[in-house]
């Protein structure tokens, strides 16, 4: 809606500290501007969402400038002319920095030489819970409440939610791509932009969702969850599956109505991987960019 993209929009004007804007056209002229570019995060490499936009993948950029952190494929199965300009722009990069396994995998694939790549965390897990709240004058209010966010099909998640209503006496609310699927006794949040997302999983007993950024904020901030993942097999599962199985919460995966909510989430654990990851990644990030020496260019 409307008000969603103006939500949206204000929270850019706030919060982002940005560069003049670049257009295809110009965004040449940014090799003046910068000595290295990061091409991050969330499926930036998957063709099909940007459009065949190849400016994700900094082919605009000399080779010596070119890296990336926390780069994602999602679900994109490169093919034909995409799978060999791929290659070609891979080859190009300093350092190879992915989000998930499977892209390590992709980029194996594609006979690239990653051997300073790996797997780091999310950009989210750089903040801990309390500079989020901070840095974005997050409101604490816990009401008691059950929060839906939905982005990819579900088959459970509705039903799991109005068991949970009803076993519970707490409403729920409601932000997803398919309203038409929800109960009329549940609240959507409208308008909705980053804050409201952030302050709703920040404030509920219970988070039921199908989407990655949301399971990880749901860590971040401590908030009790469960996880659908998307039954058609083109989805990007894997996402979910990845940053289940670093924090050991596969048992938070619902599978079906009959599931169990039967122990609470040991949060000092959670807390411990989500330190140690975060300081993780930036080392290897800020690594690679100290390192950072092309092979095509030796």
């Amino acid at each position: 809606t409307q008000l969603c993209k103006k939500r949206f929009i204000e929270f850019s004007k706030q919060y982002f500290i940005s560069s003049r804007a670049y257009r295809k056209t110009t965004i040449c002229e940014a090799d003046a501007e910068y000595d290295v570019f990061v091409a991050g995060s969330d499926q930036i490499w998957n063709l099909k969402l940007t459009g065949h936009d190849w400016t994700y993948f900094l082919d605009f950029a000399p080779p010596s400038k070119r890296y990336s952190y926390a780069a994602s494929f999602g679900s994109l199965m490169l093919a034909g002319e995409d799978k060999e300009r791929a290659r070609a722009e891979f080859s190009k990069f300093n350092s190879l920095l992915v989000r998930e396994k499977s892209g390590t995998e992709i980029l194996k694939g594609l006979g690239c030489d990653i051997t300073c790549g790996k797997v780091v965390s999310d950009p989210v897990f750089l903040l801990n819970k309390q500079e989020w709240i901070n840095k974005l004058n997050l409101t604490k209010n816990p009401n008691g409440y059950i929060f839906i966010y939905v982005v990819a099909r579900q088959t459970n998640s509705m039903e799991f939610a109005r068991k949970m209503a009803q076993k519970t006496g707490k409403p729920v609310y409601y932000i997803s791509l398919y309203p038409s699927e929800c109960d009329k006794s549940f609240k959507q949040v409208v308008p909705a932009g980053p804050v409201e997302f952030l302050e709703y999983i920040l404030n509920a007993d219970l988070v039921i969702t199908t989407s990655f950024h949301a399971m990880a904020f749901s860590l971040i901030f401590n908030t009790s969850f469960v996880y659908e993942l998307d039954k058609r097999a083109e989805n990007a599962n894997e996402r979910l599956e990845n940053l289940a199985k670093i924090f050991s919460v596969e048992d938070r995966e619902l599978v079906d109505l009959d599931h169990e909510i039967t122990n609470d989430l040991d949060w000092d654990r959670i807390n411990g991987i989500i330190a140690e990851y975060s300081q993780t990644s930036k080392d290897i990030l800020f690594e690679s960019l100290r390192n950072g020496e092309n092979p095509n260019e030796q």
